[in-house]
Parts: structure tokens; C-alpha cells; sequence
């Protein structure tokens, strides 16, 4: 070491003594910004600087390489913009000529009489010339703009010196480094090369000037060629040029990102008025919204191709094919061709085309003989092929290099790069090689798993099968990818591909769709049996008759199965879902808007404490070194790196990546399509279950029939015909219904009713021998009969036949409908040869079409009870056809009419295992579960009972439309089972005083208004009136049919039913409520309540009065910012907005009611999650922040962004439990990093305070083993096992998260101070000599106490904050349950605790730590020399850095999320914009 020392001093001397550079090299010294000959800085020992006046030859080449750069691309912007304008007069002069006309016709001059009226005919034309640029709408929104490009010989030229620029400057850079490396020595540990003899510029200085001036422009270049990278900066070497010359075409998509959260932020609202303040000053519109990137579109060039096939120019983007409209005087423009505009001829033209051949081949002929046909109105093969182009999506996987290119073509990685260029630099190297080796490692694996991923979807992409088509009345066969919108396509069996979106016209099929559904179990396709609307634009026809693109048939029903063909290539829906695979929508999240923000914050701050490190520097001890300002300079860029951690934009994320793994490989079962919304999971306060299939089982049994006969005439069970008895006679009596359900022993007309009305397939490959619907597929088992084929059903031959084989042929069905909510069919029975008609779907639908004589005048109280009972209910009809052609029956308005009510359908649906405790734990963790199905109301009330969404002994009052009132409005009513509690409630709240006054209010009595009785409500100390009065109508006992039920006692008495009926319904309407009532009485507080679809609708529409406002407003206990009404933002809001967080069952939803009810909750600020596992969810699952999937799901599957393989409910507790701790993760790294950033600071204050700084083995274990470590084992910490009563923050200004941040700050803060105030206050301390040694030579500067005082105090609270922040608190498990972190925090603290106690040794030498005596290593000498620091002094250290510890760990666990804390965040949400919700 001597030695080494001896040599350095030796160098220094040397350098110290040369000759100053010449006075030419002066002045070009001084000309480059770099100090000139009065300041004495020598040549390199050894021989003269190769570059001295930068006049050298290499120096005039470089200069000579600008002037021609320059130059050239002077020269290039001049004729650029010449030929721009001789390309946009002619549009300019005929714009002009046009407003002179109109001018002039507007004066009246230079036209006679007879001349205006011709000319008022005539439409103006736009004016003429080359269209150049080109903007249109998608059919998702979004502006597209295209503008045309072509190459010129010049700017090709222009263009060669970019990439050559590119490389002088990285040749320029590797000058300085080779000048600045040269020469040094290699010796392990001491002499890392750390500075060589500046062979080339002389000495440190100018070197240094050399690099600040080529550092600062390459960071100009890079970051103009990374803002260009989609295709500007190659487009400006090209000439613009008219749609139809170009030979390029710059396609630019503007896309707004979805706001995925709608949390309430008063930094990001400061920051949106300072950018529109700053827009108006600099007359813009729109500026960018955080520092990471820029607004505004993405960018692509890509060639205008030409296919000589079908003489058609088009461009690709985006996997979409754009056309160029083929006008000869260059003004049409590209188009995106909809196929489905062209195929406006609905499924009656589909009809008529398969009946004609198919489309025609080409445009100039008819491809059928005769007259005019619908082939004849519909574009041609060759047309449609021009236009949608080949059925194929139009994608590439990226090449290596371009994938290499994208990854680090970023403003990210520039700015990494500056900082690592500038380390490399300054003696640096050995630090830099390893940061750019784990940043460059990184991407090349991200790039990877990028091509890897491209080329799965490629391969899912593929076609190579062939296809039959009916093309000009003949059958062709095709490649799959000539297929057009249009084609009619024979559909076989035996695992047929399906090319594209195909519609049934003919036949049925059983597919396969587990590739794109993930649903493993086959499912039936149908043709429709009725003319079918057109869906509109941008819809498609129902699914149950469609052939999705990328599925397998398995089996059709007859050779002749034919379909159309209605979207070809990216527009199916495969190709649909493989575009929002590649191109998904961005999310923004809040902390990504905050984000921003911070960054912007920490810029300013880094910015203060670089100018603070340099003043301090200049003024402490670098103005006597004469140092230049290179040197403070490069100090400072390390201070900016350090306050912005280049990990920032990646810890946010990581915890959720890891969460998405963990969701995917362990017991949860959940596939996440975008991991950002997992995060978005732990702030969930809405959940939303769909029932059947979710909350329970997706299979029905079933139960029984529940029949009706007539009151005097028995049926006879073995009749030879189903439609020969009772249901062709007239019936003696009104008809009633039997008491009990039967399970079997069915009469004729209700067994062959089971047996046919169905749309059931068979297929072998089931167990049950057929598919289709559940429900139809569980109804027909029970029948006994087989299913020969689509339309003829067997009762094999036994006793119970008397040895003869029936058969039922069904001649026409009508298939179920969501409109009329039923289903009919057609049948013949054999062998009595009977007709007749069958109808099965709602019961209060089936009613509406039966002959009245024929229903129960129970029928309806029966049904609903059955509901309430938790069974799905329908109702099954039928009548007899006597004389007639079936073929009359042409419409289902003809079919379903005069119907007989034969009995009810039950199916018993149980609810799944885990229902109910998954129900629980959500409420544990305050998360209030909503049902919204579109099954009937009795029977969602009574599952969400069962399920514990509504507690016990709570009466749930459903709101319906009132029958036959001529006011309307929503009545609110409780079943029986109720109504035993609900009369408990009333009378424990005096109700019928409070009625009794509410009636005489709004009779206008001046008495008993609303306010008296709201006194007697909340506890008036009058004396309140005596209860002797009737309390309210008695509950049924054991349902409406039992003994103590109105129908069992009225059979008793010989009574009928109807009187008992009757008397119950006056009883009821005592207790049947008005919304006002239901408001102002707050009964919704005392009850749950529930809504039908209708319902729902007229609450949507109607709106809400102030006073109901007021009552709604105060039971929501939202304190409101500045007195505003925390409603829809419109001055005035609906019953529904009002209403909704107290409806607990929305019942008969439609898909569209579904997708407004989550719609509504969002709308309140509230995050809200949906579980489904139908078509009918799609929408709400799509809509909803957290939507999660079944995996029986069909379409629901490809919407949702979360996916189970679980029959089961139970993955949402785990996708929230995992969204909170992600999101708790996510934060805690966060946390973690700008800590890290802000305890850098002062670590670089004390550090340039003193001149002192640390050895690089320090440096490797706080930044490569102990940030990188700790930032990664931090995203490892589980999730709790449990929900708790509270979610975690996710702003990034809330007090939890920057009185935690701020907090363990100024506490390391202090405590530094006072280690330092403790060494210097030792009788052995001395300071670090900083003016006898030059502070570029950093690697002389670290042994002192100083240092080590600041190492030990900076690497312990380093290391204790990540553990700190990852105390488990509520959202994950303890810090000492993540195994990793706990290996490393007692591996670092048990080195550090070892390395400061122990005694003198090479590890310590190795980390220059003062325990010893130094006078040998400079600045040290013997007459100056360093004493060994006392084991005494380092053990009260030690005992200041256990306090330390302690008390931030207190701060943290005790204070932020304390009492203290917990107090503070009710007090901040008190006084915010928060919902209190009944759970």
C-alpha cells in the first residue's frame, strides 16, 4: 500500500510540474467552455497531448462532418418545403376561387335571372386537388389520421447521416473514455483504474469539458431520435405527397387512457388547473399530463401496399386493414370497411341467398338466371374481397433487433443511460458495467417473452383448412382465407375448423369452443326458427346461433347444414379478442396520475439539493482547488440519480406481476388478462354476484311439475294422445292446482310437453345423450324419453305403454326469446296422430297467453311462493290443433295464443358450498355483496338469503310497478315470510301514528304534518298513542297450499280460494308502501330492499325530490366538500342514483340493467367488482373495475379481465385479499424507493460538507446488494388470510403514505446528525484534511471517521426502512413471514453488526473503515495522521443505531398506522367524499 501511495504522489508530482498548454491551446480551450492557460493545467507525463488547439486534423474532421450534416439538412428542410407548397396550392387556389365564387353569388354580380336558378341546382363541389392528410373515426371512437409520404433522392441522403451522427457521437464518447482510462493502473483493490494520463486532451479538465459538451448533446440527439422512433423522424426525409402517390403512410391513432378509478385527488385537481392556466398562456389545447411521456397518439409508418389480385391499395395497421378509395382525381381517402353495412339485408335476405347460390363471383355479371335476385343487391365476391381484404389478421412477430430497438428506445432508459454514461466516466466503470449488465439482462428478457408471446398468437391465427361456399349457384370449394362477409358456407362435422363468424341458416351443430371460452363442455348451436331483426351496426345476431371463428364442430344435424358468413379476418370475435390481447386500452390508475406528480416534485427537489452540493463544494473547498466546474457538476448528476431512483416506475408494478402469479399457480385458480387491475381489487367496496351459475350451482335439478286440472273433471292418465282430453273439452269448473309438486306419474299432455318443448340436440359425446340448455337438458332426462334426432323424441316400448312405441315429431319450434321470454313448439304425437302446440318459458309470461278460464286463480301466489322457496320457476302450456296446415301457424304470435295453463315447471337450483362463507368474509372485510340476476324476484330473495347477503330476521321489501294503477310508480311489499318482522319493526317504531300523520300531510291537513311524526319517531317525550288496533295481516304458516294457508283452509271449509285470496290481498295492501312512504318513513334503513327490472327503469327515469334527497342524503352520512350534494353531478338526481347504495337484489335484469346498475355504483365513486359466468354478464363484466369470469362462461370469458377454473365464488375473496396486499406492496416499495432518494440526500449533503466519500465495496452492498434485494424481496410479502374492516391507501399524497415516508426521514435525519455531532465531539477526532487532496480523486477521500460514521448510521437505516415498510399491518403477513426478506435483513444487519464491532482485519480494510491508524494513504501523512477510531465510541454508535431503529419502527407500527394514525384517517375521511355503506 505504501508502495501504491508512493506512486500516486509520484504521478501527482509529475503532473503538478509540466508545462502549461500552449496559448493557442489556450484560446481553443477556452473557447470550448474548458479553462485556459492562466490556470496552469499541465500535459500527462510522459509526451504531449494529441489534441492541443483542436485544430488537429481529427478535430478539423469533425468540424468539417458538421458543416456537412448541417448543411444537408439545411438544404433538404429548404426543397422539403418548397415541394409542400407546390403541393397544397392547388388546394389553396381552388378553396379561394370557391369563396370568391360564393361571394360573388351572394353580391348577385355577373349572373342573369335565368342563370340562378340552374346554378342553385347544382351542389358546390370541395375543392379540388390531392387529398394529403386524411382523419376518420373507428367503431370504437377513436380519430385515425393518415398522411401520405414518398422518397426523394435528397432526403434519402439527408437521412444516411442520422445514423452516422449516431455513431460519432458514441465514437466521440469512446475518445474521451479512452483518453481518460489510458495509462492507469490495475491493481485489485486499491488502483481500479480509477483515472489514466489523458494521452489525447492533456489532463482531467479538458477531458471533462470535452465530455459535459459531447454528453449534453447526445442526450439532445437520443432523446429527438426516441421522440420519433413511430415513424417522425424517418418522415422527415420524405416529402409529403397526396394519399394515392404515397408510397408511405404515417397512421396515427389517438387514444384516451381509461380511467380505471375514481378517486377523489386535491393534488391531481391543482394540477389540471395549472396545465389548463398553462395551455391558455401558451395557445394550447391539451398539454401533457406527467413527465413520462408526452400526450397525444401513437404513431406507426407503414408502406401503402397494392395487391395486383384485386387492384386495390390498402395499408395495415394495427392488425386492420385500411382501403384507399380508388377515385381517379386523388380525393378519396382510406376507408374501414364494415362488412356488415353491405349485408343490411337481414336473415331473410340470408335466406333468400342461400336459396339463390350464394353471392355473385364477380361485379360484371349476374350469377343467376331470370330476374333479379338478392345476390343481384349484394356486393360480388371480388368486391367484398377488395374491400375486407383476405380472411386472415394481418400480423408479423417482430424481429429481434426492432423488438431489441422498442424495448430501449424509451425516455426511461435514456435517462438511465445519461446517468450510467456520466458514472462511467467519472472512475465509476466497475459499478457501471454491473448497473447497465442487470438493465440490459432485463429488457433482453422482456423482449423474449414479447416474441414469444407474438408468435403463440400467430400460431392462433393460422388458416390452412378449406371450406365448401356457394358462390354464382354453385358449390366451390376455397381456402379458408378466400372467404368473404357474404359466402354462404357448408357447415360438417367430425371436428371441423370454423373459419370465420358464421350465422346457422340450416340445420344445427354441437361445437367445441374450449380454445376461445375455456368452457369444456360441448354447446349447441341452432338456426333460428323465426325471421331474425337486423342487429344494427356494430352488433352481431344472437350467439346461440352463431359459429364463433376458431372453434370446432363436433357434429351437425343433417349433411344439409349451411351458414353465412357475417365477419371475416380481425373482425370476428377471436379476432377481436386477439387485438385486445396485442393492443390492450391503456388503464390509469390514480397513482399513475400522482405519479407524475412526484416525480415532478423529486425533480425540483434533486435540482435544489445539486445547486446546494455544489455551492457547498465551491465555497467549502473546490474555488481553492481550482477545480472546474465539470467535477461539481458530475457530483451533482450522482446527487439527481440518487433523489430519482431509476426503480421507481417499476416497483408499482411488481407486486402486482407477482400477485398475478400467485393468483394463477396456487389454490386461487384465477387467470388475470391485465395484472394493473389487481391492485385495483384492494380498494373493491361493491360486490356484485350474478345467481345462477355463480352464487349457485350452474346445473338445475329438477324438482317436479306443480300441475293444474279442472275443478270437476279428473284426468285420464292413459289416454292414447296428449291433446285428446281435458284440453279439447270444455271445463265444467275454474281449473285449480294440485297441492302438492309431483316428481312423476304425469298425464300425457304434461309428459309429452316435457319431452318436446325443449331446442335440445343429441350428442353422443354427453352424458345425458343430448346438449343444449341446462334447464331444457335436466327437464327432458326427467321425461324418460329419447332423442332420435332434431325433431323426433321416443318413448321406447314397455309395460307402462303397453308394449307400443310413441313418438312425438316436432314440425316447427320457435326458440326461446329474451323478448317474449318464451319458447314453443309444434308437435304430432304417434301413434294417435294428434296435433298440437306447447309453450314453456315465465310463468307471468305463459299466463298473459292462456285463455283465462284456464289459469288457476292461485296460479300466481303459487308461483311466487315456489320462488320464495329458492325454486326456478316456469310455467308449460299447450292447446290442441284440430283441422288445419301446420304451415298456417307462420308466425309465433299465432303459435303461442289461446293457450291452457297445464301446470308449473320447478327446478331446484342449490346454492353452491361456499357461498355463503365467501359472503361473510366480504362482509368481515367491509365489502357490501349486491345480486343482480335476471332470475324472477321470490327466488333471488330467497337464495340471498340462504347466501347471508341479507342478515336474519331483516325483511326485505321488493319495489315493482303497481298493476293496473293508473298513476304507476313503484310499490314496495314483503312476502310472508317477512312479515312477521317486518310488523315487529313498525310496531317498535310507532308506524301507523306516522302513517296516520304522513296521510293527513299530504291530504294538506294543517295538522299531523311530516316533521310531527318524525318527532314521535325518533323518541318525542309525548306519551305515544295505545297499540289496541289490528297489527298488521298474519303470517301464512307453512305457505299458501299447507292446512293453515288460505287455500288449505278454505279446502277445509268447503270455501274457494278466491275469497281467500281476496281477503289476503286487502290485508296486504295495508303493507304495501310508496317510494315516498319507503323514504321518508326510512323504512329503507330498517329493511333491505329489492327491485325488478321494471322497477329499476321507472326509478332510473324519475326524479328525486329534495326532501327524499335530503332523508337519502343523511342516512349515506356523507359529509360533503363545500355543502355540494354528493349526487350524479347534474344539479338533480334519479330515485335510482339516490336509492342505490341501499338495494341490496336487483331481480329480472336484463344484460343492459345489469351494465347500468354497476354503472350507477361506479358512478358514486365506488370501486365495484362483478362475478358472472354467462353471455348476459358480458357487459357488466367488461364494465365493472374488477370483473371476474366463471369458467363455465361463454362470451363472458373473453371480456373479463380476471378468469377462474373454479366452480366456485370463493377466487373474489382471494383476488381482493390478493389486490390489497399488491396494492399495500406496491406502496410499500414505493415508500421504500423515495426514502431511499430523500436519505441520499443528506447522505451526499454530509458528504460534500466534509470532502469526503466511500469506497466502491460500499457502495456495491447498499446499492446492488442491499436496494436491488431489498426492492425485490419486498414484493414478495403474501396477502392476510382475511379481509379486514379497512383497505389500503392508494394515493401517493395521503397522510398514511407521506407521514410515513416524511416521518422515518426526518428521523434517520436526526439521528445522522447526532452520529456526527458524536464523533466530532470525541477528543481523538480529526477532520478529514479535504484541502490537501484533490476531490476528483474521490477513491482518496474514504478513510476517516467521517465516513465510516456515515456509512454504518446511512447502510443500517437503509436496510431497516424496507423491513419497516413491510411491517404486515391488516393486507399481508408479518415482514418475518416473507422468508426472503427475513434472510436477507438478518443477513445484512449481522454483517453490519460484525463488520462495525469487530477489530482491525482485511474486511475492514477492504471498507476503508477507521479502525486503525492512517498516515500513509493521502491525504494522510505522519505528521497528519488519521487515528484509529475507539471500540468504545463505536459501540455508542452501535447503541445510537439501535435507538434509531427502534423508534422508527415505533413511528411506523404504533403512530402512521396506530391509534393516532387510524384516528387521523376517520378525521381525513370524514372530510372527504366518502359513502357509507350498509354491508
Amino acid at each position: 500500500e505504501r508502495s501504491q501511495g508512493a506512486q500516486c504522489e509520484q504521478r501527482s508530482e509529475a503532473r503538478a510540474t509540466a508545462r502549461t498548454v500552449g496559448s493557442v491551446g489556450g484560446l481553443a480551450a477556452a473557447a470550448m467552455g474548458a479553462p485556459g492557460d492562466d490556470e496552469g493545467y499541465p500535459e500527462p507525463s510522459g509526451g504531449g497531448a494529441m489534441i492541443r488547439t483542436f485544430l488537429e486534423g481529427p478535430c478539423l474532421l469533425v468540424y468539417a462532418y458538421i458543416l456537412l450534416a448541417f448543411g444537408t439538412w439545411g438544404a433538404w428542410a429548404l426543397y422539403r418545403a418548397m415541394a409542400r407548397g407546390r403541393l397544397l396550392r392547388p388546394r389553396k387556389a381552388a378553396a379561394s376561387a370557391a369563396s370568391s365564387s360564393s361571394s360573388a353569388r351572394a353580391r348577385g354580380g355577373g349572373r342573369g335571372p335565368l342563370e340562378a336558378p340552374l346554378l342553385a341546382k347544382k351542389p358546390e363541389k370541395p375543392p379540388r386537388g390531392p387529398l394529403c392528410w386524411q382523419r376518420l373515426t373507428d367503431g370504437q371512437g377513436r380519430s385515425i389520421s393518415f398522411e401520405g409520404y414518398t422518397d426523394s433522392a435528397l432526403g434519402s441522403a439527408a437521412s444516411l447521416l442520422v445514423p452516422t451522427t449516431s455513431a460519432v457521437f458514441a465514437s466521440l464518447f469512446a475518445v474521451v473514455l479512452v483518453d481518460y482510462y489510458s495509462g492507469c493502473e490495475w491493481v485489485w483493490p486499491e488502483q481500479l483504474c480509477y483515472v489514466g494520463t489523458f494521452p489525447i486532451f492533456g489532463n482531467f479538465d479538458i477531458n471533462s469539458y470535452v465530455f459535459l459538451v459531447i454528453w449534453g448533446l447526445s442526450v439532445l440527439w437520443f432523446g429527438l431520435l426516441i421522440w420519433g422512433r413511430g415513424g417522425q423522424m424517418t418522415n422527415m426525409f420524405r416529402l409529403h405527397a397526396p394519399l394515392h402517390a404515397a408510397r408511405y403512410v404515417q397512421v396515427t391513432v389517438e387514444e384516451e387512457a381509461e380511467v380505471i378509478s375514481s378517486g377523489y385527488s386535491r393534488i391531481l385537481k391543482a394540477r389540471d388547473k395549472m396545465l389548463r392556466i398553462a395551455g391558455r398562456l401558451v395557445g394550447k389545447v391539451d398539454l401533457p399530463g406527467g413527465v413520462f411521456g408526452v400526450s397525444g397518439g401513437q404513431s406507426q409508418t407503414v408502406p401503402l401496399c397494392y395487391s395486383e389480385q384485386l387492384g386495390t391499395s390498402y395499408v395495415e395497421f394495427r392488425c386492420q386493414r385500411y382501403v384507399l378509395d380508388p377515385t381517379g382525381d386523388g380525393q378519396g381517402g382510406f376507408m374501414h370497411y364494415d362488412p356488415s353495412s353491405a349485408l343490411r339485408c337481414g336473415h331473410q335476405g340470408f335466406l333468400q341467398l342461400l336459396e339463390v347460390g350464394g353471392l355473385r363471383i364477380t361485379s360484371s355479371g349476374s350469377g343467376n338466371s331470370g330476374g333479379k335476385s338478392i345476390a343481384d343487391e349484394l356486393p360480388s365476391v371480388d368486391l367484398m374481397l377488395r374491400q375486407t381484404g383476405p380472411n386472415k389478421i394481418p400480423f408479423e412477430v417482430d424481429s429481434f433487433g426492432a423488438a431489441v430497438a422498442e424495448e430501449f428506445s424509451t425516455f426511461f432508459f435514456l435517462y438511465q443511460f445519461a446517468i450510467y454514461a456520466v458514472c462511467l466516466w467519472f472512475s465509476y466503470w466497475h459499478y457501471t458495467i454491473i448497473a447497465l449488465a442487470v438493465a440490459g439482462v432485463s429488457g433482453i428478457f422482456n423482449v423474449q417473452v414479447r416474441i414469444s408471446s407474438q408468435r403463440e398468437i400467430q400460431a392462433m391465427m393460422a388458416q390452412t383448412s378449406r371450406v365448401d361456399v356457394k358462390r354464382g349457384g354453385k358449390v366451390m370449394n376455397v381456402s379458408a382465407e378466400e372467404v368473404v362477409p357474404g359466402d354462404i358456407v357448408h357447415v360438417t362435422g367430425g371436428g371441423w375448423p370454423v373459419p370465420c363468424d358464421l350465422l346457422l341458416l340450416r340445420g344445427a351443430a354441437v361445437c367445441d369452443e374450449s380454445t376461445l371460452t375455456g368452457e369444456s363442455m360441448p354447446v349447441q348451436r341452432l338456426s333460428p326458427t323465426e325471421p331474425l331483426a337486423d342487429p344494427g351496426a356494430g352488433k352481431s345476431f344472437p350467439g346461440k346461433h352463431v359459429l364463433v371463428a376458431g372453434t370446432t364442430v363436433l357434429q351437425v344435424s343433417s349433411d344439409d347444414c349451411w351458414a353465412v358468413a357475417t365477419q371475416t379476418g380481425v373482425n370476428t370475435q377471436k379476432g377481436q379478442l386477439l387485438l385486445l390481447i396485442l393492443y390492450p386500452p391503456k388503464l390509469l390508475f390514480k397513482y399513475d396520475e400522482q405519479l407524475a406528480v412526484v416525480f415532478s416534485l423529486l425533480i425540483v427537489y434533486a435540482f435544489f439539493v445539486m445547486v446546494t452540493a455544489m455551492k457547498i463544494m465551491y465555497v467549502r473547498y473546490a474555488g481553492d482547488q481550482q477545480l472546474p466546474i465539470t467535477a461539481t457538476w458530475a457530483s451533482g448528476i450522482f446527487t439527481c440519480s440518487c433523489v430519482l431512483p431509476t426503480m421507481l416506475h417499476v416497483v408499482l408494478s411488481v407486486g402486482q406481476v407477482v400477485a398475478a402469479k400467485r393468483l394463477k399457480e396456487n389454490n386461487c385458480g384465477v387467470f388475470c388478462a391485465a395484472p394493473k387491475r389487481i391492485a385495483l381489487g384492494g380498494k373493491v367496496r361493491v360486490a356484485c354476484f350474478d345467481k345462477t351459475g355463480t352464487l349457485t350451482e350452474s346445473s338445475l335439478h329438477f324438482f317436479g311439475v306443480h300441475c293444474a286440472q279442472p275443478a270437476n273433471m279428473a284426468r285420464d292418465r292413459q289416454a292414447a294422445g296428449p291433446f285428446g282430453g281435458w284440453m279439447s273439452q270444455a271445463a265444467a269448473g275454474p281449473p285449480i292446482l294440485e297441492l302438492e309438486p309431483r316428481s312423476a306419474d304425469w298425464s300425457p299432455e304434461v309428459l309429452c310437453a316435457l319431452a318436446s318443448a325443449h331446442s335440445l340436440s343429441p350428442f353422443e359425446g354427453s352424458e345425458a345423450g343430448v346438449v343444449g340448455n341446462a334447464v331444457e337438458v335436466n327437464m327432458f332426462q326427467a321425461s324418460g324419453w329419447k332423442l332420435a334426432n332434431q325433431s323426433e323424441v321416443v318413448l321406447p316400448a314397455d309395460a307402462s305403454t303397453g308394449g307400443q312405441q310413441q313418438k312425438v315429431r316436432i314440425l316447427k319450434r320457435f326458440d326461446f326469446s329474451h323478448n317474449t321470454m318464451t319458447m314453443s313448439a309444434v308437435v304430432e304425437h304417434q301413434p294417435s296422430g294428434e296435433r298440437g302446440v306447447y309453450c314453456k318459458g315465465s310463468y307471468e309470461q305463459v299466463a298473459k297467453r292462456c285463455l283465462p278460464s284456464s289459469v288457476p286463480s292461485e296460479f300466481a301466489q303459487v308461483a311466487q311462493e315456489h320462488a320464495y322457496g329458492g325454486k326456478y320457476v316456469l310455467a308449460i302450456a299447450g292447446r290442441a290443433l284440430t283441422g288445419g296446415s301446420v304451415d298456417a301457424l307462420s308466425s309465433r304470435e299465432d303459435v303461442e295464443r289461446d293457450l291452457v295453463m297445464l301446470g308449473l315447471l320447478l327446478f331446484k337450483n342449490p346454492l353452491r358450498k361456499d357461498t355463503r362463507r365467501t359472503i361473510e368474509r366480504l362482509r368481515e372485510g367491509e365489502v357490501r355483496s349486491v345480486m343482480i340476476t335476471g332470475d324472477a324476484a321470490g327466488t333471488a330473495i330467497c337464495i340471498a338469503k340462504e347466501a347471508a347477503l341479507v342478515a336474519e330476521g331483516v325483511p326485505v321489501l321488493l319495489g315493482d310497478l303497481r298493476e293496473g294503477d293508473s298513476k304507476g310508480g313503484v310499490a314496495w311489499k314483503c312476502q310472508d315470510d317477512d312479515l312477521t318482522a317486518l310488523n315487529e319493526l313498525l310496531l317498535g317504531n310507532d308506524w301507523l301514528t306516522w302513517r296516520k300523520n304522513y296521510k293527513q300531510w299530504r291530504g294538506g291537513g294543517t295538522t299531523g304534518a311530516r316533521g310531527e311524526a318524525g318527532r314521535v319517531r325518533s323518541g318525542s317525550s309525548e306519551e305515544p298513542p295505545a297499540l289496541e288496533r289490528r297489527a298488521s295481516c298474519p303470517p301464512f304458516k307453512g305457505g299458501w297450499l299447507s292446512p293453515s294457508g288460505p287455500a288449505g283452509a278454505a279446502a277445509a271449509a268447503g270455501e274457494s280460494t278466491t275469497a281467500a285470496a281476496t281477503s289476503a290481498a286487502a290485508a296486504e295492501e295495508e303493507y304495501t308502501f310508496s317510494t315516498e312512504e319507503l323514504v321518508l318513513s326510512r323504512l329503507f334503513e330498517w329493511c333491505e330492499l329489492a327491485v325488478t327490472q321494471r322497477a329499476w327503469e321507472w326509478l332510473l327515469q324519475t326524479q328525486c325530490s329534495p326532501d327524499l334527497r335530503k332523508v337519502l342524503l343523511g342516512s349515506r352520512q356523507a359529509t360533503l366538500k363545500k355543502g355540494k350534494a354528493l349526487s350524479s353531478g347534474k344539479g338533480d338526481s334519479s330515485l335510482a342514483w339516490e336509492l342505490l347504495t341501499s338495494i341490496r337484489i336487483f331481480a329480472r335484469a336484463t344484460p343492459t340493467g345489469k351494465i347500468s346498475v354497476v354503472e350507477g355504483l361506479m358512478s358514486q365513486g365506488l370501486i365495484t367488482s362483478m362475478s358472472g359466468d354467462g353471455g348476459n354478464d358480458s357487459g357488466a363484466l367488461r364494465t365493472a373495475h374488477v370483473g371476474m369470469a366463471l369458467s363455465s362462461a361463454t362470451s363472458a370469458t373473453v371480456v373479463a379481465p380476471f378468469t377462474t377454473n373454479r366452480a366456485s365464488v370463493a377466487p373474489i375473496v382471494d383476488l381482493l385479499r390478493e389486490g390489497r396486499a399488491a396494492l399495500a406492496t406496491s406502496f410499500a416499495g414505493y415508500k421504500y424507493c423515495i426514502h431511499y432518494g430523500l436519505l441520499n440526500s443528506v447522505f451526499k449533503f454530509l458528504v460534500y460538507w466534509f470532502g469526503v466519500g466511500q469506497p466502491m465495496t460500499a457502495r456495491y452492498l447498499q446499492d446492488l446488494v442491499g436496494f436491488l434485494s431489498f426492492s425485490w424481496a419486498i414484493s414478495l410479502s403474501r396477502p392476510a388470510s382475511d379481509l379486514v374492516g379497512d383497505r389500503p391507501t392508494s394515493s401517493l399524497f395521503s397522510l398514511v403514505t407521506v407521514s410515513s415516508v416524511v416521518g422515518m426521514w426526518v428521523f434517520n435525519m436526526i439521528f445522522m446528525f447526532s452520529g456526527i455531532y458524536l464523533i466530532m465531539a470525541h477528543e481523538d477526532f480529526v477532520p478529514f484534511p479535504v484541502h490537501l487532496v484533490r476531490i476528483t480523486q474521490w477513491w482518496k477521500l474514504s478513510r476517516n471517521w467521517e465516513t465510516t460514521t456515515i456509512f454504518f448510521i446511512y447502510t443500517f437505516q437503509q436496510f431497516w426502512s424496507a423491513v419497516v415498510f413491510s411491517f404486515g399491518h391488516l393486507f399481508r403477513l408479518s415482514w418475518y413471514d416473507n422468508l426472503t426478506l427475513l434472510g436477507l435483513a438478518a443477513s445484512g444487519f449481522g454483517f453490519l453488526s460484525l463488520l462495525m464491532l469487530m477489530e482491525p482485519c482485511g474486511l475492514t480494510r477492504a471498507f476503508h473503515l477507521a479502525y486503525e491508524l492512517v498516515d500513509h494513504h493521502e491525504p494522510w501523512s505522519p505528521e497528519l495522521s488519521c487515528p484509529a477510531m475507539p471500540k468504545s465510541l463505536r459501540w455508542q454508535l452501535f447503541a445510537l443505531i439501535a435507538t434509531n431503529m427502534t423508534v422508527v419502527a415505533v413511528w411506523e407500527q404504533a403512530i402512521v398506522y396506530g391509534a393516532v394514525g387510524r384516528y387521523l384517517r376517520d378525521r381525513w375521511r370524514y372530510l372527504s367524499k366518502h359513502v357509507t355503506l350498509r354491508l
